[in-house]
């Protein structure tokens, strides 16, 4: 499962380190070939309150929107490149951590 928050992510990287081409080309084979989410609006609430409530973590948009995606679909792992995933907390009294690999 991904998110179109991180697909979005993916092909801008791709784009720019790369070629336009190949981000497109991974993007639509990722996007058919597992589970996308719609990012739902109250999705989008949450994921700006989280920002708001994380001022100095840095957290991307998309990071943002994962998180609660994940948390709404009651996803605890996460493959991630950065530590973004590690530093976030969620439920009660921000006690609960994905489990994050590599």
């Amino acid at each position: 499962m991904t998110s179109t928050a991180v697909l979005t992510e993916l092909w801008t990287l791709l784009a720019v380190r790369r070629h336009e081409a190949l981000a497109s080309e991974t993007c639509l084979d990722i996007a058919t070939s597992c589970e996308v989410p719609t990012i739902e609006h109250r999705d989008r609430e949450r994921a700006l309150g989280v920002l708001r409530s994380w001022p100095t973590a840095a957290f991307s948009y998309g990071d943002a929107t994962s998180f609660v995606v994940m948390e709404r679909e009651g996803i605890e792992e996460a493959l991630a490149l950065d530590a973004h995933f590690r530093i976030y907390r969620y439920g009660p009294a921000r006690r609960r951590a994905f489990l994050v690999g590599p």
